[in-house]
């Protein structure tokens, strides 16, 4: 007889551990959890031997987990990174993110898994992603693949992802499509804000970091209205 799923705790209530990760939503997470702990690792040696950079990743790290992509590169680009080295790590974190938090979304739905702490942020991201489902239903895969490369908040890829699987794609296409559309926004936008860093930095050397700080400063303004219109919104 299979288990009743206990909310108090974060263990898989129905398969066990090792079931768990033989389905495609653990498989998925095993792959997060791997590249997070392999990433976290490397820049964590890294303090050793290369600080500066090792420093620089973690805060962009940080910065686009927090405050999004933009903000994420915008940052990136102002410290001693190379063009390559941001916009490869920027991938793998928005990469890292998807792989952790669509296939925990989707095990919690399913009552497979449950953890008390994230239910806040699980609630979130499903109305997010069923505010948005009208518009993008029609258009399916298209649709998502817009939606994830749009900058604003609340569309990026953890949310398209959940979206996509409301959509009824199967998980992989479903993170095909995202994490293709995440890649692609990722090398546009690199390439806009490293033009804009460039020409900023003939003005003046502290130009850029007036750039970050003042892009922070909206991001952060974006975000509290976000959260006003929501409460007017009774969600």
């Amino acid at each position: 007889m299979d288990e009743q799923p206990d909310a108090n705790n974060a263990r898989p209530t129905v398969r066990g551990a090792t079931g768990l990760f033989r389905t495609v939503e653990g498989a998925i997470l095993l792959l997060g959890l791997i590249l997070a702990g392999t990433y976290l690792a490397v820049v964590v040696a890294g303090l050793r031997w290369f600080p500066e950079e090792s420093r620089a990743l973690l805060g962009m790290t940080a910065t686009n987990i927090v405050l999004g992509r933009i903000a994420g590169l915008t940052l990136g680009f102002a410290g001693p990174l190379g063009y390559w080295q941001v916009v490869l790590a920027n991938a793998l974190i928005e990469t890292i993110q998807v792989l952790l938090v669509y296939p925990l979304f989707v095990l919690s739905w399913q009552r497979l898994l449950e953890f008390r702490a994230l239910r806040r942020f699980m609630a979130s991201m499903r109305r997010a992603a069923e505010r948005h489902q009208p518009r993008i239903q029609r258009y399916g895969a298209a649709g998502l693949f817009v939606f994830v490369w749009i900058p604003f908040w609340m569309t990026g890829p953890v949310v398209g992802s959940v979206l996509g699987f409301f959509l009824g794609l199967r998980p992989w296409f479903n993170l095909t499509v995202v994490l293709g559309g995440t890649w692609i926004a990722i090398a546009c936008w690199a390439y806009l804000l490293a033009e804009v860093q460039e020409q900023a930095a003939r003005l003046g050397r502290y130009v850029p970091v007036a750039i970050v700080a003042a892009l922070i400063l909206l991001v952060f303004l974006a975000r509290w209205l976000h959260r006003r219109v929501g409460r007017s919104r009774g969600d």
